[in-house]
């Protein structure tokens, strides 16, 4: 997310938020595809990473973007912190390392998605050649140690590196030395929108597998072909992994409110202000119960995504209200970038959507390894035409 959306309907209850979610409904004529893509920056002398500061930093990449697009800088305090597209809709963002992230405005089709980024990495390269930075498309920094890696000037980060910690064991490595690519897609009904969180959810240890990139840690192998899926395995275990209970009877607007009614919050942003309620629920936000909330405004209905974010594999989005984010890849080089969302578009139009409640979720055995451990020979379809890999998953059975 770039920017903090806005939203001053005060919530009500739990059916505001289940209203909100029914609102993004579309007809198939107005869906819209977003990427968001994060690279690594990098000192081309030296190879190390880029700090915020200085004649050289991230905020001097940052301004020379504005001077060169004239985009709407998004600011907190002093520090520029992003870029918003007023008339097209993306932005350029900041990753709490650093990772320098396009926010992609909604588009008809994944030819615009190619010409937006391939536009956007032009204007990178001609603002960053000058400050002497690179850029790296993978997974997870090869050689950079955790101590290494820059913090980015935002209220949220402080927040949630205090918090990381206390949850899991990796949640700082996801933060400041992850990158990935994330495809965001519209639903036509709440029906289509259960259908697509399955088939998305029941693809993930393929997709992994197919645009895994994270091998290397700390400047050595690190006995996985994706690090930064193992990393998802103890960041965060009450927002991050998959979700048995999508397969159940009964997922709909509803379940998914009540779920996100109790994930663990990070903050509240107040104003300008972003308030530390780490650990604690919305639902008892909306009950009353946070005394450090009591005397502030009644929260308005986006204030969910923005206080408990949750970095589950897919999920629904209430800024842009669709049934995604999908974010499942660390092979993020510039050919494989959209890949993903061709991965996922197409998919669903072909593959047999026999994934119902009576399905469940995937098992991931060493084939579609979450991690994919490297002793393990790729699989068939890491390498496969993606004429051949339509063929293998046509008749791919899903477990019982």
């Amino acid at each position: 997310m770039a920017r903090d959306q806005v939203d001053l309907n005060p919530i009500g209850g739990r059916d505001d938020l289940v209203r909100w979610l029914a609102e993004g409904i579309k007809p198939k004529s107005q869906f819209r595809i977003g990427t968001e893509h994060e690279k690594f920056a990098f000192m081309l002398e030296g190879h190390r990473p880029v700090p915020y500061q200085g004649p050289r930093g991230i905020r001097a990449l940052l301004e020379g973007m504005q001077h060169l697009l004239g985009w709407q800088p998004i600011v907190e305090g002093p520090n520029i912190i992003g870029l918003f597209d007023v008339t097209g809709g993306g932005a350029i963002s900041l990753e709490p390392g650093g990772q320098f992230e396009l926010s992609g405005a909604q588009l008809e089709t994944v030819h615009q998605t190619s010409a937006e980024l391939m536009a956007h990495l032009a204007q990178v390269r001609e603002v960053a050649q000058p400050l002497h930075i690179g850029f790296l498309g993978i997974g997870m920094t090869p050689s950079w140690t955790l101590a290494e890696m820059p913090k980015m000037p935002k209220g949220r980060y402080r927040i949630m590196t205090a918090y990381m910690p206390k949850v899991g064991t990796y949640g700082l490595d996801m933060m400041y030395r992850t990158c990935t690519v994330q495809t965001n897609l519209d639903f036509s009904s709440e029906a289509d929108m259960v259908k697509k969180l399955r088939v998305s959810i029941a693809l993930q240890p393929v997709a992994t597998a197919l645009f895994a990139n994270s091998p290397f840690t700390d400047g050595k192998p690190n006995g996985y072909l994706s690090f930064r899926s193992e990393i998802w395995r103890d960041t965060d275990n009450a927002r991050a992994g998959m979700l048995p209970w999508v397969f159940e009877p009964g997922m709909g607007f509803e379940r998914w409110v009540d779920y996100a009614l109790d994930v663990p919050m990070y903050f509240i942003k107040h104003g300008d202000e972003y308030v530390d309620v780490a650990g604690q629920s919305f639902r008892d936000l909306l009950a009353g119960k946070l005394a450090s909330c009591r005397e502030r405004a009644r929260p308005s209905r986006i204030g969910q995504i923005i206080s408990a974010r949750y970095f589950r594999k897919c999920g629904l989005s209430a800024t842009w209200k669709c049934a995604a984010p999908i974010r499942v890849r660390c092979r993020i080089c510039w050919r494989c970038r959209l890949c993903g969302s061709v991965f996922f578009m197409t998919i669903r139009r072909w593959m047999p959507l026999g994934i119902s409640s009576r399905t469940g979720p995937p098992k991931i055995d060493n084939r579609f390894a979450m991690p994919c451990r490297s002793r393990v020979s790729p699989p068939w379809f890491a390498a496969a035409p993606f004429s051949r890999l339509r063929r293998k998953l046509s008749n791919l059975q899903m477990p019982d």
